[in-house]
């Protein structure tokens, strides 16, 4: 009888990829003969479009109906031995989710850079305008101006001038404390 025969899957089992599903016997005599057989995720038995007499299956553009169970069997005038292959079909859209992941990094790695680069030179106009007004011009702050030595003496003059009428009606020249 023809030995276990080995059964893969080549190519990736993702939709609107061609893929071939392959079954070979090491051993044999005389040499097998394969055929196979199709079986929807509900078990139910499904014809293989063309028929198929080979060691290898070409399954082109595979969608979710794709996936099921295949057996391969390998038969001669000794006996049979026979392998099953579960193709499951998978959506594109993990490779998707992958490459949105990674360019959100790059986009917010950029941004974060940014606003870093950012700070900085901000920082060091803000250093500079800080150098500018930490030692101010004391020369400015030596000598008032004349208006205001002029409106400061008028102010004191008021206030003794109040001050005086206040003892006056009172009647003591000097304030005393309150108690």
């Amino acid at each position: 009888p023809p030995s276990q025969p080995d059964c893969g899957i080549e190519g990736e089992t993702v939709i609107g990829n061609n893929i071939q599903l392959t079954c070979k016997s090491s051993e044999g005599s005389p040499d097998p003969q394969y055929s196979w057989k199709s079986y929807d995720t509900l078990n139910q038995e499904r014809p293989l479009v063309p028929p198929v007499t080979d060691q290898t299956v070409f399954l082109k553009n595979i969608s979710t109906d794709t996936s099921g169970y295949y057996i391969c069997t390998a038969s001669n005038e000794v006996g049979t031995a026979s392998c099953n292959i579960t193709v499951a079909v998978r959506l594109p859209s993990m490779n998707v989710a992958l490459y949105a992941g990674i360019a959100g990094g790059v986009v917010a790695a950029l941004i974060i850079i940014g606003v870093i680069v950012y700070c900085c030179c901000c920082r060091e106009d803000d250093k500079t305008e800080v150098k500018d007004t930490e030692r101010p011009n004391r020369a400015a702050y030596q000598e008032p101006p004349e208006q205001l030595k002029e409106l400061s003496r008028d102010r004191e003059e008021e206030e003794d001038d109040y001050r005086h009428q206040d003892q006056r009606s009172s009647g003591h020249e000097s304030p005393e404390p309150s108690q």
